[in-house]
């Protein structure tokens, strides 16, 4: 049988050979675009609104599918049990178990506080988080799914009584169930609808809009002028970033899924927008912001940014400090150690004491005064706890001339 069939693939290889050569192209293809084509196929078959637009009734439909699963849930307490225990811990997960007083008095499921928690009432945290996790993942599905229709659903009937943001949904459900980076991709995908919608608003106004300003830049301003006031989308950008900007790149572990650790791109045009459209009051902490993202980079051109953005956080009597300090640092990058030793200069008249108490003026100072080569003077601002008892004489009147 197998001669036979060999015969015959000798005798029509001709014909054989495209058809075997166009399933080896045609394998090859879909391997390396097997995400795009699945996306297209499940697109096809859910028939989502378009760019911009919502199906409120469809959403609203799918988020309650397992809603009653969850009603009785604490996800503040299931949030709580994913800190318990470290990432990667491989000891005994008994020496890391809440004290019982502590389980009494932070894993408890009375929510009343004039009312004293019971036996039953008192939990396990891992327990917890296993008894009710599958209930939390189906509903954090719901409200995934939920968001290919709509991202915001509005008071419309009986049922519909409140406004729903669906992406706070989500957050809420993902970290009930320690997935911590789900959150940051929902954002995003909310920020787009938002500036998607913003743009089908501005087209329906002006249907020129297009023609009379056919640059990106141009268009993306009009959105965000458009978007200055909605609160939603403020809100978003803030959530997108998923936290305060890391002090260093080693501050980037475990858990730690914020958007600066992940893409700086994506952080850095979120802070920029941010900028546009933040009230003024807030500025200057968005300024350290963009301070403290440009400092993860290790190159000249991100530490000139650094030191431009540290000073925009200057002119703020509440950020000062923290903007000096980012300026010391964005110059010690550069080399210009002379620039420095004057931001350390004016740094020091912001504290009572010239700094001698603070920790981290004490840690800037020491790596000044080093790099300008006053040894010396910078032996004065060791470590607080490596001092030795008593004081030291070269060090009584030492000054930062």
């Amino acid at each position: 049988m197998l001669k036979l069939v060999f015969r015959q693939i000798l005798r029509h290889w001709k014909g054989l050979l495209p058809i075997l050569i166009l399933w080896i192209v045609g394998g090859i293809w879909i391997a390396k675009n097997k995400n795009s084509i699945l996306t297209t196929l499940a697109r096809a078959s859910i028939s989502p609104p378009g760019v911009g637009e919502q199906n409120e009734d469809k959403a609203y439909e799918i988020l309650h599918r397992h809603e009653q699963d969850v009603k009785e849930v604490r996800l503040d307490l299931m949030q709580k049990a994913c800190s318990s225990l470290p990432l990667k811990y491989r000891g005994d997960a008994e020496l890391l178990r809440p004290h019982w007083l502590e389980r009494y008095k932070d894993w408890n499921l009375q929510t009343n506080p004039e009312i004293p928690p019971g036996p039953e009432d008192v939990v396990e945290p891992s327990q917890y988080w296993r008894e009710n996790r599958a209930a939390v993942i189906a509903a954090l599905k719901d409200s995934i799914d939920a968001t290919v229709y709509a991202f915001e659903i509005f008071p419309g009937n009986s049922s519909r009584k409140e406004t729903i943001i669906v992406a706070h949904l989500v957050e809420k459900y993902a970290r009930a169930a320690c997935l911590d980076s789900i959150p940051m991709l929902v954002y995003g995908d909310y920020l787009e609808y938002l500036e998607a919608n913003a743009r089908n608003k501005i087209i329906a106004a002006n249907k020129n809009f297009e023609l009379e300003y056919p640059a990106k830049i141009d268009q993306d301003l009009f959105i965000l002028e458009f978007l200055k006031t909605n609160g939603n989308y403020s809100d978003a950008l803030r959530r997108f970033g998923g936290g305060a900007i890391p002090e260093s790149r080693k501050a980037c572990k475990g858990r730690d899924y914020r958007l600066a650790c992940i893409s700086f791109p994506d952080a850095q045009d979120a802070l920029r927008k941010l900028t546009y459209i933040a009230p003024s009051a807030e500025l200057p902490q968005i300024f350290l912001s963009l301070g403290r993202l440009h400092l993860l980079k290790d190159s000249d051109d991100h530490f000139r940014r650094s030191a431009n953005y540290f000073s925009g956080a200057t002119f703020d009597h509440g950020t000062e400090k923290e903007g000096r300090a980012g300026m010391i640092r964005a110059y010690l990058g550069l080399g210009r150690n002379d620039l420095a030793f004057e931001q350390l200069q004016q740094l020091s008249l912001l504290f009572q004491d010239k700094g001698r108490t603070d920790v981290e003026f004490r840690e800037l100072a020491r790596l000044v005064l080093t790099k300008i080569g006053r040894l010396k003077d910078a032996d004065c601002y060791a470590d607080l706890s490596d001092l030795p008892v008593g004081g030291r004489s070269h060090c009584e009147n030492v000054n930062l001339k």
